[in-house]
C-alpha cells in the first residue's frame, strides 16, 4: 500500500491499495469474525470486484470467500502422544 499525509489545518490520510491487499485485508477481517485465520494452511481465500443493477442504477460489491479445508485439520491420530 503507498500512503500519503498531508497536514494544514486539518489531517488527510490517502492510500493507493492493490486488488490484492483489498482481498487479504477484508478475508482476514471475515476470517477473524468467525475464529479463522488466513495463516492456517488448510485456509484459502478470494475475493473480486462486482456491479450489480438496482433500480436502474450500478451498485458497486466487493465480494469476498474464505474456505476453511477440515480434511487438512490434524486429527487425532495425527497428534503424538
Amino acid at each position: 500500500m503507498n500512503s500519503h499525509v498531508t497536514r494544514t489545518h486539518a489531517t488527510t490520510l490517502k492510500a493507493t491499495v492493490s486488488e490484492a491487499e483489498i482481498n487479504e485485508a477484508l478475508c482476514d477481517l471475515l476470517a477473524k469474525e468467525h475464529g479463522y485465520s488466513l495463516d492456517s494452511n488448510n485456509v484459502i481465500y478470494r475475493g473480486w470486484h462486482t456491479t450489480k443493477t438496482t433500480d436502474a442504477m450500478l451498485s458497486h460489491c466487493w465480494e469476498i470467500e474464505v474456505t476453511v479445508d477440515h480434511s487438512r485439520e490434524p486429527t487425532a491420530c495425527d497428534k503424538p502422544s
